[in-house]
């Protein structure tokens, strides 16, 4: 029996398990912003939706349930091992995803959000495994895009252990979201073009401070749009956005933000 797969297969059901029980009794808003009268003339992409840390589809129910209300064909991805484990494999699964969604709908191009580590995946996407072309535009949703570490409690705790720990503790993934990793610093640079091309649009939409995971300027692109969302409590009721949850679960400024952007309204 090899011991590190067997590690990650508890690991993952033991945070997937958590996160279903956190979310049945904090609830989940069951539409997202308010209704769009019509949609915008011309083509609508498919939007798919990529979860993150220890999400699983039903993460997306409100994100899900909100698109299709507006009309937007909408497809929700679970990558292998819940974004615990690598997230370039994450990034080659979701590659093979797009193109059942392409094939499927006879859509020429995607439209990709992403939510937290799930952002990083669909950046990896596009940069390194995307079909030229094939995608319009990406919105990462709290997403570390600079890294965990830029201050708050993850970046403490996960300063003060090793890559090897951190990976066994939290999975491979975790290191990988550190701020100065190596899968960062290749995602990041801007010497090497995206394999979609050059017309990708993307945007960050984050907390305007902190959503008690990571930072503004963790969430913060240096391309494309930055969107902080600052007018809704979060659930503690501190003025400085939604929480890591909120924003995902609740927020229907986060989800009217992203719309614009895939709708190219903004």
């Amino acid at each position: 029996m090899q011991i590190l797969p067997a590690i990650d297969d508890v690991r993952r059901a033991i945070l997937t398990g958590g996160l279903r029980a956190v979310e049945r009794v904090l609830g989940t808003a069951p539409t997202l912003g308010d209704k769009l009268d019509r949609l915008p003339p011309g083509i609508v992409d498919p939007v798919v939706l990529v979860g993150g840390y220890a999400n699983f589809d039903d993460s997306w129910r409100s994100w899900a349930r909100s698109l299709a209300r507006d009309g937007i064909p909408v497809f929700v991805v679970t990558v292998p091992g819940n974004a615990t484990g690598d997230l370039d494999e994450g990034a080659r699964h979701l590659a093979q995803e797009v193109a059942k969604v392409l094939a499927d709908t006879g859509a020429r191009r995607v439209d990709l959000v992403g939510f937290s580590a799930g952002g990083l995946i669909a950046r990896q996407y596009v940069k390194f495994h995307a079909a030229r072309d094939a995608v319009d535009a990406v919105v990462t949703l709290a997403t570390p895009n600079n890294g965990i570490g830029m201050g708050g409690v993850l970046g403490a705790i996960g300063g003060a252990l090793s890559d090897p720990l951190l990976r066994v503790i939290a999975g491979k993934s975790a290191p990988q979201m550190r701020r100065g990793s190596s899968f960062l610093a290749h995602l990041n640079d801007a010497r090497v073009p995206d394999a979609a091309g050059a017309g990708v649009r993307y945007a960050s939409v984050h907390s305007a401070i902190f959503d008690g995971a990571v930072t503004s300027a963790a969430s913060r692109l240096d391309h494309g749009l930055n969107i902080p969302i600052g007018r809704e409590p979060n659930l503690v009721k501190i003025p400085m956005g939604p929480d890591h949850y909120t924003i995902l679960h609740r927020s229907g400024a986060a989800y009217e933000a992203a719309r614009g952007v895939l709708l190219g309204l903004t």
